[in-house]
């Protein structure tokens, strides 16, 4: 069973890293994040980042959520999970636990 985290990004360079790491206790979630052309450096950030897949696509933001949900789905099983995230939120340990607790039971 894995945990695929999807969802979208513009021009949020100064909390992205931040979101990013609130996720990494969900060891072994893949994650895909969807970025509409950001001007700040988010997208360049995110290249950074291990185990991210980043698409770059100028998109409105329902189109963008539909792209990454796209990609997820195609690499997700039947035992799989999918999860939509905010990438300009920083996710408090509470809520990661909670989410383990989910995938566990």
């Amino acid at each position: 069973m894995t945990l695929f985290i999807y969802g979208t990004v513009f021009n949020n360079a100064s909390r992205v890293q931040a979101c990013i790491d609130s996720l990494m206790p969900l060891k072994y979630a893949k994650i895909f994040v969807v970025d509409n052309y950001s001007t700040d450096g988010t997208y360049e950030t995110l290249k950074n980042i291990e185990n991210l897949v980043v698409i770059r696509k100028k998109c409105s933001h329902g189109l963008g959520r539909k792209i990454a949900l796209e990609k997820a789905l195609n690499k997700a099983g039947d035992e799989d999970f999918l999860m939509y995230v905010d990438f300009d939120t920083v996710y408090n340990k509470e809520y990661i636990d909670l989410v383990k607790k989910i995938l566990v039971y």
